[in-house]
């Protein structure tokens, strides 16, 4: 991953976290917005290696887990044993991040259930082209809000 995709990563993870997400309190987006800036710091020495989500040499998706595991419940499973499960705060990070490094490094459609609109909410002045330029068909200013998009 270059520098510039970096940049591009964090930017649009923190957007995720600031203006998507409805429904939820304005606390609750700075403490999303706060873990996923801690998050990306903690990986930023990791940067030159990370290729996409599942194929790094630093294996991105369980650093994450790993930074978000104060987070997770556990439960117990019929043979008694206790198991990790993520949680609603653990899961929303987590997109903001996933998509965030789909969109800027290596696009693998890894994250469902937002839609242009939500892309709009993040670039209230016009959907950057590094974004837009990993849609088929493309984004364009007449595709409707409600168009769903996988990132």
């Amino acid at each position: 991953m270059t520098p510039l995709q970096y940049r591009r990563w964090y930017d649009f993870a923190r957007r995720m976290a600031l203006r998507t997400f409805d429904g939820i309190t304005p606390a609750r987006r700075l403490k999303i917005a706060k873990k996923v800036r801690h998050v990306l710091w903690c990986l930023e020495s990791d940067v030159p290696d990370i290729v996409d989500w599942d194929n790094s040499p630093s294996y991105v998706c369980d650093a994450v887990d790993s930074l978000l595991s104060e987070h997770d419940h556990y439960r117990t499973k019929a043979n008694g044993d206790e198991e990790p499960f993520g949680n609603r705060f653990h899961n929303q990070v987590t997109c903001c991040i996933r998509a965030g490094l789909d969109m800027a490094s290596a696009p693998s459609a890894g994250v469902l259930g937002w839609s242009v609109g939500d892309l709009r909410k993040m670039y209230p002045l016009g959907i950057p082209e590094w974004i837009t330029a990993g849609f088929n068909p493309p984004i364009t200013s007449e595709t409707p809000d409600d168009t769903g998009v996988w990132l």
